[in-house]
């Protein structure tokens, strides 16, 4: 039986429940990262003096295998922005501005997310310990619900504002 937490969490994201081993649960779940990174970018609050252009930009690594189910949120709002996806080689990561990076599983090292330092950039991934190398929002989604778990630390410290109503639903790590 769901808790409390996990089906404000499940509602909140726009997600059903996958049970793990179904054929459901390794094919769609790019698609739930995707719809999860749009939805969790609506708890965010970027700086208005930062230009991103006229779109929400959303960035990841020119070798992601997730691009083709990124593809599905793209022209969808976020904060009165229409979405817009871009793909960086990884060394360029940081030399454009987004509004948000995703990382797929095994994609996201430390080096890269340091190469976005303080810039005001929603960074998201499934990738086990990606808030200890600097990231702000880890992706659990093995289980029955998903767990969002975001680096107290990376936020307190960050340009970009997470809403309360985000932290009062996810695992919060120091």
């Amino acid at each position: 039986m769901l808790g409390q937490r996990a089906r404000r969490l499940v509602a909140a994201m726009g997600l059903g429940v996958v049970l793990p081993g179904s054929a459901a649960a390794g094919q769609g779940a790019s698609h739930d990262h995707a719809r999860m990174l749009v939805n969790l970018a609506r708890f965010a609050e970027w700086p208005e003096e930062r230009d991103y252009g006229s779109t929400f930009r959303i960035c990841l690594r020119d070798d992601d295998p997730a691009i083709t189910a990124f593809s599905s949120v793209a022209g969808q709002e976020v904060r009165g922005l229409t979405v817009s996806l871009h793909t960086l080689a990884p060394s360029a990561m940081g030399s454009r501005p987004c509004h948000a990076v995703y990382f797929s599983a095994g994609l996201a090292d430390k080096e890269a997310v340091a190469s976005l330092g303080h810039e005001p950039v929603l960074t998201v991934s499934p990738s086990s310990g990606f808030t200890a190398m600097g990231g702000m929002i880890e992706l659990q989604t093995g289980g029955i619900t998903p767990t969002i778990v975001v680096s107290a630390d990376v936020i307190r410290d960050h340009p970009l504002r997470i809403s309360a109503q985000l932290l009062s639903m996810a695992e919060v790590l120091p």
